[in-house]
């Protein structure tokens, strides 16, 4: 290869492009897996075509700048994403070839959105299996083994060899026909873990996706594996497209092609329609050249170690040994047995060795990370949807993701997500009604912990249906809730549709009452205004009370089915006129149920129990002309009419008390309609301060958040706290800072700052003596510390040389001299630097001493000891 062939970095240098990759591993946790890695990097840079489609770029920047500027083109990207590949553990390789021109382009307007919209599922309702008993004998037991007959595996390789070999598969016919307008592109390739040494012969079996083996004919298995260990792919309707599902980080089971400018991913079979031919391939540890260009990418081996379909320009280690299915030995190089091959050859002559990488290596600090997107946003036109990408807290509103259906209507689906709202909002969808006047269907979601403003207490609004003229749906986490609410529902009126004609509310988990169900209907108003509107609504001092309500409630097994209510109605309540229904359970197999109506005229209940107790002293039982509508089951006495005026009683207190929930609910509802204005109004309005602040007020930022839980400050902020820090730096620096400070009232006036302070002649006689006194101390501690460790030295010499006598008088001592001999060195030689550190200690000591003096005398704080009226002018 001519040095002037290779390309130039952004520094005009020429390198090796294998010496481009740089393995680097990021550290955050969504930059280990391959999917979202590979979907990050293609968010985060902006694509650029290349600007000779035709022909290599003569200039390729390294990666730890692409990450820098944000920009690249697709040999850069895949780069890039093939060096965070290979940091991450993957078996990555950089694939240039040609491409169709939609790919090269990074057109995506035929190409449906590859995500899908998520399950809206509310989680109070989950419900969560029960695991399945499992016996503790299934792990004993084997599975059955699929037997197949190696000769007939044998047979049928052979005819698809011999088929091959007659049909001539790799013909030109086969093949993509050389094109000298064919467009380049790079891609990456994700090779699986397991990479063995292939056959010419199974590397044609391999090529046409066999994992079959025949092991006593000595022909290794291949790797391809089956389509289902891939995650899939969806299509057809954007918003009906399956979600590419989880696969295991490490284990990819069959070779992909990674898009870098997209971050999608094909098998080699959906490469076809993306990819024309791979020229080459590279990673940091050699150059493959591919032998056969114009082969369609499904139909090419993807073993390297194929030398009939790949041929490679720099070799491995050969002394690194690995062991194949029969168990001999081979190295990297190719060598069996230390015989030669065509890859070392006859002579051992070896290829080239590979240089190592000069790319510095590849950051991605915090603030990077938070921004995702080139200018913090992106979008993506899709075939029928356009996907708009928002970095986090980057928006006044909070979104990160908005979705757009596009159709043949004025109005379009829309679909926004946000995070970190301070009312919990998370998603609002809006629907083009089908009823042909224009409307709009807007869906609300919200996450759990959202508050009601006025009294504090959870309100748990889950999600908000508005349905303009027709009804608005409210649902709420009813566990989160003191009294239950699920579910709201507002019906409004064809002629008036700001006014509700019938409310129902749904209740669960209420043990104290069993309600489940409350309704209020209305009558239609006369006149215009009042009512609960959908944009602008009334005050709460209009209200609208209901014509009828009704309650339902469940079954309490505490109580006899025949007394236990089952629907209340009340029918024009807080009113002379109306009735009081009361239905009961049915009993079990029964068609008929107890029912109770009661009239409810109050004057006429006055006459009634007057007339009751008349009845009652005569010694009459029934004196009532108008007896209340009753229905019994059999078996059940019928109640006395004094029975039936006090449940009358009752029930009214019970109406006045159901009258009162619905108004309390159509006054939260109210509340959370105008907060739901109130916050779209203000992030409509405003720019500049007010704009932040409602930025700001409307985000939760996190305590942890170190780019954004500090303030904002201002250049005079800045200013005043750099010059607060220097001069604290100062301050530590001063030798009679710490003595001014422990004089009276010196740290409150000075604050801080000792550098100018005014001393009186007692104050400064006082600093002066403490900081020779200081100075003294150390000094002297010091060289006790030094003349100890000098002391020790000579005691541990005098005791090795008498335990030195004591032994030689024993024995020989050979052994022993020795061992003393090189000991009395290294001692003598430790006690005599010590010693010569202790006398340069003393000397220099006392120049201390005297600078300190010095120092102290020319100081302008102690001035007060040198004047007229100090010590020098009473000498």
């Amino acid at each position: 290869v001519c040095s002037s062939d290779l390309p130039q970095n952004e520094y005009s240098c020429r390198k090796f492009i294998s010496t481009f990759i740089r393995p680097s591993q990021l550290k955050y946790d969504e930059l280990y897996d391959w999917i979202t890695l590979s979907k990050f990097i293609a968010n985060y840079i902006r694509y650029e075509e290349l600007q000779e489609p035709s022909t290599l770029p003569t200039v390729i920047t390294s990666p730890t700048t692409v990450m820098q500027w944000q920009t690249g083109n697709c040999i850069e990207m895949a780069i890039l994403l093939a060096s965070l590949l290979i940091g991450d553990g993957y078996n990555a390789y950089v694939c240039v070839g040609y491409a169709k021109k939609a790919v090269c382009a990074n057109d995506q307007a035929a190409n449906a959105w590859p995500d899908s919209l998520p399950e809206e599922v509310n989680p109070d309702d989950i419900v969560i299996p029960k695991p399945k008993p499992s016996s503790e004998y299934m792990s004993h037991l084997k599975l059955r083994p699929k037997l197949v007959s190696k000769f007939d595996e044998y047979e049928r390789e052979q005819r698809i060899l011999d088929d091959f070999a007659s049909n001539d598969m790799l013909s030109d016919e086969a093949a993509i026909e050389t094109d000298e307008n064919k467009l380049i592109h790079a891609w990456v390739l994700v090779l699986n873990d397991r990479r063995k040494l292939l056959e010419p012969k199974t590397a044609i079996l391999g090529r046409l996706g066999l994992r079959t083996t025949v092991p006593f004919l000595g022909i290794p298995t291949t790797s391809v594996c089956h389509e289902s260990e891939l995650p899939t792919k969806g299509g057809g309707n954007p918003l009906n497209a399956t979600k590419s599902g989880a696969v295991d980080t490490k284990g990819i089971g069959e070779a992909i092609f990674i898009e870098p400018s997209t971050g999608q991913f094909y098998k080699p079979s959906e490469a076809v329609s993306k990819y024309d031919g791979i020229e080459s391939i590279f990673n940091k540890e050699n150059y493959f050249v591919n032998m056969s260009p114009s082969l369609p990418v499904d139909k090419l081996p993807l073993d390297l170690r194929d030398l009939t379909s790949w041929e490679r320009i720099f070799l491995s280690d050969p002394n690194v040994q690995t062991a194949d299915e029969d168990g001999e030995k081979r190295n990297k190089a190719g060598t069996a047995g230390g015989e030669p091959t065509s890859v070392v050859g006859e002579g051992g002559d070896q290829a080239l060795d590979l240089l190592l990488t000069w790319v510095a290596p590849i950051t991605l600090n915090l603030a990077q990370y938070s921004n995702r997107y080139p200018g913090r946003q992106k979008t993506i036109v899709y075939a029928g949807v356009t996907v708009e990408l928002f970095a986090e807290y980057s928006e006044p509103d909070q979104k990160v993701l908005v979705v757009t259906v596009d159709d043949d209507t004025k109005h379009k689906e829309m679909h926004t997500f946000y995070k970190y709202r301070a009312d919990r909002m998370r998603r609002k969808s809006i629907f083009p009604q089908t009823n042909g006047k224009g409307l709009l269907k807007t869906h609300y979601w919200f996450e759990p912990g959202r508050m009601h403003d006025a009294s504090h207490r959870v309100e748990g609004l889950r999600e908000l249906i508005i349905e303009p003229g027709i009804q608005r749906t409210m649902r709420f986490y009813w566990k989160s809730r003191d009294d239950g609410l699920a579910q709201r529902i507002e019906r409004f009126s064809e002629n008036n549709k700001n006014i509700p004609i019938k409310v129902k509310e749904f209740y669960k988990g209420r043990g104290e009452d069993f309600l489940v169900y409350r309704s209020a209907k209305y009558d239609l108003p006369r006149e215009g205004g009042g009512g609960l509107g959908v944009a602008t609504l009334p005050s709460k001092d209009h209200r609208s009370d209901p014509i009828k309500m009704s309650e339902k409630f469940s079954r309490n097994s505490n109580i006899d089915i025949d007394k236990d209510v089952e629907k209340r109605i009340y029918t024009k309540p807080q009113s002379n006129e109306g009735e009081i229904w009361v239905k009961y359970h049915f009993r079990s197999n029964c068609i008929t149920r107890g029912i109770r109506l009661y009239p409810k005229n109050f004057d006429r209940e006055k006459d009634l129990t007057a007339a009751a107790m008349i009845a009652k002293d005569q010694g009459r039982e029934n004196a009532l002309d108008v007896q209340p509508f009753v229905v019994i089951m059999p078996e059940m006495v019928k109640p006395k009419d004094t029975d039936l005026l006090n449940e009358l009683r009752v029930l009214v207190d019970k109406e006045t008390e159901c009258l009162n929930e619905i108004r309390s609910k159509a006054d939260d509802c109210k509340d959370i309609i105008a907060q739901l204005n109130l916050e779209r109004e203000e992030q409509r309005g405003g720019g500049g301060d007010r704009k932040d602040k409602s930025q700001r007020d409307n985000a939760i930022i996190s305590i942890f958040d170190t780019l954004r839980g500090r303030a904002k400050e201002t250049e005079a902020e800045i200013a005043q706290r750099k010059a607060e820090e220097q001069r604290r730096a100062e301050s530590r620096k001063d030798y009679l800072a710490p003595f001014i400070a422990k004089q009276e009232n010196m740290a409150k006036i000075c604050k801080g700052d000792y550098s100018n302070a005014k001393l009186s002649i007692e104050m400064a006689r006082k600093v002066r003596d403490e900081a020779i006194a200081d100075l003294k101390e150390r000094l002297i501690e010091r060289g006790h510390i030094m003349q100890s460790r000098l002391d020790k030295e000579r005691e541990d010499l005098m005791r090795r040389q008498m335990a030195f006598q004591k032994a030689i008088d024993g024995s020989d001592g050979a052994k022993e001299s020795d061992e003393f001999s090189r000991f009395g060195k290294d001692a003598t030689w430790r006690i005599r630097i010590l010693e010569e550190r202790l006398s340069n200690y003393i000397k220099s000591s006392a120049d201390k001493y005297r600078q300190l003096a010095d120092k102290l005398a020319n100081d302008k704080r102690l001035a007060a000891l040198y004047t007229s009226g100090g010590e020098n002018g009473g000498r």
